[in-house]
């Protein structure tokens, strides 16, 4: 292993070492090349963590070579070589002993330990696995624990035993060592060997270890002697207070601590308060005469020697006393004027030059509450700062909620619950680039990629560089990374890639990583870190990659409320989430290290407070782990407009005051007819009133307003006759006057209501004004625009299409014609989802000057497009303001064909007379009452002729056989079907047979015999199988 890798050998190929990441197993790196490499049979590797390199087993039986690692400038190149006559299995390392340890897979199987500088062999003993198989070749993998004893493997088949075998060798980095660690003793002498147990690398409790001594005595070859440690805990400083910790001398200091000596009695405690004197008590007071910086610490010790202390500075100078008058400044004017004002900046009391800056803010002076440290942090990797602060009084956080307002500072934007499989949300930063969030998640330990809306977008990024978790982070936009902060371990800062979430740099060095920290914040102006957290409850500023020396503190000052999270606004304010009783965001100027903004954590609660991330808008993004809950929240920004300072910094020597002059300009705030709250804010380097404040209250008159406004044809074609006409409110003064400015160069026209011709092509801008008795004018506009117009018309204005299924598509034209006097240009789009997918065009916009036209081709259906109806709009719109829109309704139909089937002539019938031809018509799409059927026949394949058209689908038809003529056998009937659409389906009958006999004649007559003057009537007394259709009589007599 090496650091959070691991490599291993490979048998075989290349036989190189291979680079893995240890938490996944991913890919990293190789090393390769080389004589070591060379064959077939390998297997041993040991890593030297304290140069670098590796051993391994070079190709000749029995030869160990010691190689380059990858931080070398020829990674894999032999650096030393020694025989060892042993078939060699696996290598391990042991960097504190400097042995190295081999594994052999031989008969018997052996693990010899080896003084890894010169080579030689110091102990040797049998492999664990040689009394169950004594006939050996078993040996396999090795490596040493943290103790310093031997992992062993071995390789029988179906056996899956591990040995742990004990070497002597002492731990590795671990808390028992001994000095010699190896030595010679003359016959009759003897030698002390000092063993040490370093108590600061354990946690209270007992240990337990071994000092090994391997000697050549061949009776005594290893003796084992038992160090066990009792660990106590050290005594625990649980409350701390100084106060004051700041002012002018003689200042006298009171000091108050709490400790607890849970498992070895106290001996001494005690309180050195800088100065040169000190007091063997709890609670103390000191008065320091002089000024200077002054360490005061508390100590508490116990029996054993145990310690505890913990420090705080105590500022001890002249100070300068700032004062501010009036604190308020109430002022009514109209919308159009301007004010100025007197503010007095005071250092009457003071006793150094007081250092102040200026600036006007809009909204509420902030209410800025700290909470007092009662604790010191004993779990550097804990997730809340509980036990370390007093409370916040009810009526003050009372008081700091009821000043968030909405859609002001604190008011909650958007609020969502994180998505699953987020367990424990914490630090947060934006990745401005790919616009996502991350969110990291202490028990999963990795980082989420969510939208800003909360949807996970499935990436996750392994966070395994983090000791206890990975906290807040912060975007780097001058290299597209985003950094983040570790929990423990080396406490430094991580540069991930936002697309693979892999470590790209490191910033760990500096005083600032002694403690674990957790808020982190980045400014792209000058490339450098605010990083901090509650442990120290200290803000530093650092510097980033690009300085000479990245993690070099810039500046520091302690800021005691539970420092959770930080993000940089480039306005110059530091924001910070606590993690306090209840949660707070201040807002810090960075400049003078003072609060301007504060407001409760949009959770509600306490100890929730986690991350802080800038929205590209500057508003601020919080996390709450406790609800599982992130919230986009407003930070307002204050800043005033129309309020102007001068000057806007200086210095008042001590005992003296100076005038600020406050101008307060209606226009510019631009909110007549309302009241408009600001505060003046004075930053000063007095430290018992680092801000002070000047309520700002501005009363804007209300200016008259236009309740309406028109006009008669805001565009039209010369002469243009426009009649214009309005409705004034007056506001806090009379109306005075209203004029009418046309825009072409006439005359103003004073009235509400006036009409105006312009002759002359072009764009005006019309407008009207209004004044009151105090000269308030106020106005509005509108174009007037003289053109000439186009015409815009459509052919047709409706549409209607039927196309058969599974034909191609159907085409028509819609004409679009310009009738107008000026050019005109057309779109044409489809509206309606069904539709839009049904027809096309052969295009959808163009230019016609006046008198022309444009045919658009349109394609309705296509053979793959679906049956139904397909209804919606050609919208052509244009730019005939006259007529700027025309809508088309459009209905398709894309048809299916009608069935039928023929229950009657059935095949071989024989038929005579009248017969009923029977059918079935349907149709899937259109009732079946609007299909018309048509019938015919034909004898022997040949012609169809007509027996009936125009049928109503009744089913059924009464024929007369006889109309055929000759009757035979070979007679079929064709029936068709056809839908309203023109869909049409037919069938076509079997054959059948047709009698039609020819007919017999006969006739009788009287009066018989006939006589020449007789009267004769003859009676047709024919006969036939049918019915007779047609006849005539020959007399005889010509």
């Amino acid at each position: 292993r090496e650091g959070q890798y691991l490599w291993q050998r490979r048998v075989g190929g290349d036989n190189g070492i291979y680079k893995l990441e240890a938490r996944t197993g991913d890919f990293v790196g190789s090393i390769t090349g080389g004589p070591w490499s060379i064959g077939d049979d390998h297997r041993g590797l040991a890593h030297n963590p304290n140069n670098d390199t590796f051993y391994v087993r070079e190709w000749e039986e029995g030869v160990v070579c010691q190689i380059k690692g990858d931080s070398w400038n020829s990674p894999g190149e032999v650096i030393d070589q020694w025989d060892l006559d042993v078939r060699i299995a696996d290598l391990a390392y042991h960097p504190i002993a400097d042995v190295l340890a081999v594994v052999t897979c031989d008969r018997p199987d052996m693990v010899y330990l080896i003084d890894a500088e010169s080579g030689s062999i110091i102990a040797e003993f049998l492999h664990p696995s040689a009394g169950d198989y004594e006939w050996g070749y078993v040996g396999a993998g090795c490596d040493f624990d943290v103790d310093g004893n031997l992992w062993l493997t071995f390789c029988a088949y179906g056996e899956n035993i591990l040995y742990l075998v004990e070497t002597g060798l002492g731990a590795i980095g671990g808390w028992l060592g001994w000095n010699p660690r190896s030595g010679e003793i003359p016959p009759g002498g003897s030698m002390d060997i000092t063993v040490t147990a370093d108590a600061a690398k354990l946690n209270p409790g007992k240990y337990a270890s071994n000092v090994v001594l391997v000697t050549n005595d061949p009776d005594n070859q290893s003796i084992s002697i038992p160090v066990i440690a009792d660990i106590t805990k050290l005594p625990t400083i649980t409350e701390v207070t100084v106060s004051p910790s700041m002012g002018e001398p003689p200042l006298e200091v009171s000091f108050h601590a709490a400790f607890e000596c849970s498992d070895v009695p106290v001996a001494s405690y005690w309180w050195d308060f800088g100065d040169g004197n000190s007091l063997e008590a709890v609670d103390a007071v000191n008065t320091y005469d002089l000024p200077g910086m002054y360490t005061a610490t508390f100590t508490v010790t116990d029996m054993l020697g145990g310690k505890a202390d913990t420090s705080f500075l105590i500022d001890v100078r002249w100070l300068p006393h700032a004062t501010v008058d009036p604190e308020r400044v109430d002022v009514t004017l109209p919308s159009n004027a301007t004010v100025t004002k007197t503010v007095t900046i005071g250092n009457v009391e003071g006793n150094s030059p007081l250092m102040f800056s200026a600036a006007a803010k809009r909204g509420e002076r902030p209410l800025i509450a700290m909470p007092e440290r009662i604790g010191v942090s004993t779990s550097p990797d804990a997730v809340t700062a509980e036990g370390l602060y007093a409370p916040l009084e009810s009526e003050i956080v009372e008081r700091l909620t009821s000043a968030v307002k909405s859609s002001g500072m604190g008011d909650v934007i958007l609020s969502w619950r994180v998505p699953l499989p987020i367990a424990r949300p914490w630090g947060i930063g934006f990745d401005e680039f790919n616009e996502t969030l991350w969110i990291s998640d202490p028990g999963s330990m990795a980082d989420h990629v969510v939208m800003p809306d909360g949807t996970h977008m499935g990436m996750i990024f392994d966070t395994p560089w983090a000791t206890a978790f990975p906290a807040d982070m912060a975007y780097d936009r001058n290299r597209s990374l985003m950094w983040q902060v570790n929990v423990q371990g080396d406490n430094g800062i991580y540069a991930l890639d936002p697309e693979t979430g892999d470590v790209v740099m490191k910033i760990a060095s500096g005083p600032w990583t002694a403690k674990s920290q957790r808020g982190l914040a980045y400014r792209d102006d000058d490339d450098t870190f605010y990083i901090g957290g509650w442990v120290q409850d200290i803000i530093y500023r650092i510097k980033g990659p690009s300085w000479d020396m990245p993690g070099e503190v810039l500046e520091q000052w302690a800021f005691p409320v539970g420092i959770a999270g930080l993000a940089w606004h480039p306005s110059g304010v530091l924001w910070v989430s606590s993690n306090a009783d209840p949660d707070m965001i201040y807002g810090i100027d960075a400049a003078s290290r003072t609060v301007v903004a504060q407001f409760p954590h949009p959770y509600g609660g306490f100890y929730s407070g986690a991350g802080l991330a800038l929205n590209p808008d500057g508003n601020l993004w919080v996390v709450s782990p406790k609800n599982h809950t992130v919230y986009l929240v407003n930070n307002d920004m204050p800043i005033s407009r129309g309020i102007s300072i001068h000057p806007v910094e200086g210095i008042v020597p001590e005992g003296l005051t100076l005038d600020v002059t406050v101008t307060i300009d209606a226009a510019e705030i631009n909110n007549p007819g309302n009241d408009v709250r600001s505060y003046l804010e004075f930053l000063t380097n007095d430290p018992l009133q680092p801000a002070l404040y000047v309520d700002v209250d501005t009363h804007i008159e209300e200016e008259p307003s236009f309740a309406e406004v028109n006009v008669s044809e805001p565009i039209g074609e010369p002469p243009l006759s426009v009649v214009f006409d309005a409705v004034v409110a007056p506001g806090a003064g009379p109306i005075a006057d209203v004029w009418w400015d046309f825009g072409d160069g006439s005359p103003v026209v004073h009235g509400l209501h006036v009409e105006h011709v312009y002759t002359e092509v072009g764009t005006y801008e019309a407008s009207i004004h209004a004044m009151d008795d105090s000269d308030v004018e106020v106005s509005q506009s509108i174009m007037i625009t003289v053109k000439w117009l186009p015409l815009l018309e459509v052919h047709p204005e409706k549409i209607q299409e039927v196309v058969s299924y599974g034909t191609p598509g159907q085409q028509d034209t819609l004409y679009v014609t310009n009738s107008g006097k000026g050019s005109m240009e057309f779109g044409i789009s489809v509206v309606g989802d069904g539709l839009s997918s049904a027809i096309s065009l052969s295009h959808t916009s163009g230019l016609l000057l006046p008198g022309n036209g444009d045919s658009v081709l349109i394609t309705f259906g296509s053979s793959e497009l679906p049956p139904g109806i397909y209804e919606g709009t050609l919208v052509v719109t244009s730019d005939d303001p006259r007529r700027p829109k025309i809508e088309i309704p459009v209905m398709l139909k894309v048809d299916l064909p009608p069935a039928i089937m023929l229950m009657d002539p059935k095949d071989g019938d024989r038929w005579t007379g009248e017969q009923k031809i029977r059918w079935t018509a349907s149709d899937p799409d259109d009732d079946v009452d609007t299909l018309a059927i048509v019938l015919y026949w034909s004898r022997d394949g040949g012609e169809w002729h007509e027996i009936a058209k125009g049928l109503a689908n009744t089913g059924s038809y009464m024929w007369n056989t006889a109309s055929v003529g000759l009757g035979g056998d070979a007679f079929r009937v064709r029936i068709v079907a056809t839908d309203p659409a023109g869909q049409s389906a037919e069938i076509i009958s079997e054959p059948f047979t047709i009698i039609n006999d020819a007919p017999t004649a006969a006739f009788s007559f009287s009066p018989s015999p006939v006589t020449v003057t007789s009267i004769v009537e003859f009676v047709d007394e024919s006969t036939d199988d049918g019915e007779i259709v047609a006849w005539h009589w020959e007399f005889g007599d010509g």
